[in-house]
């Protein structure tokens, strides 16, 4: 990987260098894919869609996967390097993540960086399991009414907690790196205080907490709360606060002693202006046709005709002498795709509505934004 990284990343991660699935990240060349929307933890503050929450479904990126091939052909349309695997609850669906797992491996080679989410409780065996498919990180991210319990100072923890550390035990004896990865709740700072001390008492290798965001799913649960979102954000009021106060307060803890653990903060704005723009600027990049144009933010811009058949489409590209490559033809559709600056020279001459399209470079195209040119 590059060192060229953003300063967002840099300037938010303390104690040393940013976790591995984390650069990847930054450089927009981690595949996200949903193996399941299922999930037995009931997080209140769970943001998934309702296309995805509680549906046992697989999306690679924005696109509906029904088998392996779609996966692979998502990350090859945006030369993923890695892949983060997520849910849902991924380990509720062991053998479907193995599966993607080697098949990743087997595709696109063992330096083809696999991070993976883990919530609930889980049997050891299934960590064997995910190393040996391939998997090169763990994150846990247990329950915020588990929190508190973690703090190594504590004599007596919940049986159940007890179990949950035995199993991060057990994903760290397989040599994958393992961490924790929690969203910064306000009001739960004292929890999110144990779990860093945890993760210093045994040397995990990171802890990454996350601005908390509100969603269309979780909106109703946040605001019952006295959770709200910012006035010109998603994230949640504080929530940015609670968690670089609690970073600076772990940094002079001296429980954190000589340790490696490193502490990260990831921020709404870089999930969507650095993570999420990266990762659409380097799928526009690859897949964009030699009309479409490459904007700043990864979308594609390009000019639009509607309503015109096959043999009209065909005899305006003959009259205005356009080339092959600058347009394209949606029969069944009745469009024709061509370049924003040819059709921007004859729209006022053509007898077809034409516009001015932005859309995402995803599988399904969404529009963005369309200005009409006549």
């Amino acid at each position: 990987m590059s060192e060229n990284h953003s300063r967002e990343l840099l300037e938010n991660t303390f104690g040393g260098s940013p976790p591995t699935g984390c650069l990847y990240c930054d450089k927009g060349a981690k595949l996200v894919i949903y193996v399941t929307g299922l999930c037995n933890q009931g997080c209140f503050y769970c943001p998934l869609s309702e296309e995805k929450k509680d549906r046992d479904v697989v999306f690679a990126n924005e696109a509906r996967a029904e088998s392996l091939d779609d996966i692979l052909r998502e990350a090859r349309r945006m030369r993923a390097l890695g892949a983060g695997i997520t849910g849902g609850d991924p380990l509720l669906k062991l053998e479907r993540v193995v599966d993607v797992v080697e098949a990743l491996k087997k595709e696109f080679g063992e330096s083809f960086h696999i991070h993976l989410y883990s919530a609930g409780l889980y049997p050891s065996e299934h960590f064997k399991r995910i190393s040996e498919a391939g998997v090169d990180e763990v994150r846990f991210h247990p329950p915020v009414d588990m929190w508190r319990y973690f703090h190594p100072a504590l004599k007596e923890r919940p049986e159940y907690v007890k179990r949950y550390m035995e199993m991060i035990d057990a994903a760290k004896e397989e040599g994958m790196d393992v961490g924790m990865e929690i969203p910064s709740v306000p009001g739960e700072e004292e929890g999110m205080v144990a779990i860093v001390e945890y993760a210093f008492s045994t040397g995990l290798g990171f802890v990454n907490i996350n601005e908390l965001e509100v969603s269309h799913t979780n909106a109703e649960e946040m605001m019952k709360r006295g959770l709200y979102p910012l006035e010109d954000s998603a994230a949640v009021e504080g929530s940015r606060e609670s968690a670089l106060e609690v970073i600076q307060k772990a940094l002079s803890s001296p429980g954190r002693g000589e340790g490696t653990t490193v502490l990260h903060f990831c921020s709404a704005y870089f999930k969507d202006a650095v993570q999420l723009r990266e990762r659409l600027k380097r799928t526009a990049e690859n897949v964009a046709r030699d009309f479409e144009v490459v904007s700043e933010d990864g979308t594609l811009l390009l000019g639009l005709i509607e309503d015109i058949g096959k043999e009209e489409a065909l005899e305006l590209a003959e009259r205005y002498e356009i080339p092959g490559r600058f347009y394209s033809i949606d029969v069944q559709g009745r469009r024709m795709e061509i370049g924003a600056w040819i059709l921007e020279e004859i729209a006022s001459e053509i007898p077809y509505r034409a516009y001015f399209i932005e859309r995402y470079p995803t599988a399904d195209g969404l529009e963005v934004e369309r200005t009409p040119l006549n």
